[in-house]
């Protein structure tokens, strides 16, 4: 018959594997208790970075909108430049065709004149080229109502100063200022009238 004090070595087992289990499972609630701090502060490092992404995506948000804007005035004031440029260049093209319309006109104008000038080189004094003639000589050349007077008015004086006596200055006599040719102011010269304001 068995003694119920002794302790049979399966019942050590049991005992023994109980022990192991419980010591077991409090080391796996420890692993997991580190696993799960491990966990949430991993997950709060995480929820930080995230925060700081979200706002430094924020800042970048920002400063893009910011730059956009900033080109978008830009480029409407080059726009508002470019087109006052434009139209200044049209302006400017208009008044250059007219001035090259009105220097043409003024280049025929200008010929027109110096034609007429040519034409009327012959009717202008030999003498001072100013007034027109209004006097011609026997020899063919004219002058203008002051000058030739004035050319008999010296020789006269000259005739007066001249104490020789040779008579070859004489009063109301000179030479023309053209050819040298001896002329009579009574005898030798003779009106013109070139213009209807010559009387």
């Amino acid at each position: 018959m068995a003694d119920d004090n002794v302790v049979s070595l399966s019942d050590v087992d049991d005992v023994s594997d109980g022990e192991t289990m419980i010591i077991g499972l409090e080391s796996m609630e420890q692993d997991i208790a580190k696993l799960q701090e491990s966990h949430r502060r991993y997950r709060n490092r995480m929820k930080q970075k995230n925060a700081k992404l979200k706002e430094s995506k924020e800042k970048h948000e920002r400063d893009y909108h910011h730059e956009l804007c900033r080109r978008e005035k830009e480029n409407e004031s080059w726009r508002r430049k470019f087109t006052e440029k434009c139209e200044d260049m049209k302006a400017l093209k208009r008044e250059i065709a007219d001035l090259r319309g009105r220097m043409k006109h003024l280049r025929v104008e200008l010929k027109a004149k110096t034609r007429q000038l040519e034409r009327m080189d012959h009717l202008i004094c030999d003498i001072c080229y100013d007034r027109e003639k209004c006097l011609v000589t026997r020899c063919g050349h004219g002058f203008c109502a002051s000058c030739l007077p004035h050319v008999f008015d010296i020789a006269a004086e000259e005739a007066m100063l001249d104490d020789d006596g040779d008579g070859v200055s004489v009063v109301g006599e000179a030479n023309c200022p053209t050819c040298r040719e001896r002329l009579n102011q009574k005898d030798d010269v003779w009106p013109i009238f070139l213009t209807e304001s010559v009387g």
